[in-house]
């Protein structure tokens, strides 16, 4: 699989679910995620579970997910964060 198409498919489907698993637990997080499905959250918490430390090893990836956890609609932010997931990658 090419790591662009990867890239931008968990770029996709984190975004909404960003804003609930940055900085909750993936628990307090079901109480909040009214705006997508249970098992949603729960699959985007995995991949979250994954790339939360290398988010902290990486203060661009942190950046990039923060912004993206403020305004998970933003095409730029969503950008910048496949930006950085490519390069994790």
């Amino acid at each position: 699989m090419d790591v662009s198409v990867l890239v931008a498919e968990t770029v996709k489907y984190l975004a909404p679910a960003l804003p609930f698993l940055h900085e909750t637990s993936v628990g307090a997080a079901k109480k909040l995620g009214e705006k997508i499905t249970e098992a949603s959250l729960e699959r985007a918490g995995k991949i979250w579970q994954w790339l939360r430390p290398k988010a902290q090893e990486r203060p661009a990836l942190g950046e990039a997910a923060q912004e993206v956890a403020a305004r998970p609609d933003d095409a730029d932010a969503q950008a910048a964060l496949r930006v950085q997931l490519r390069k994790l990658l």
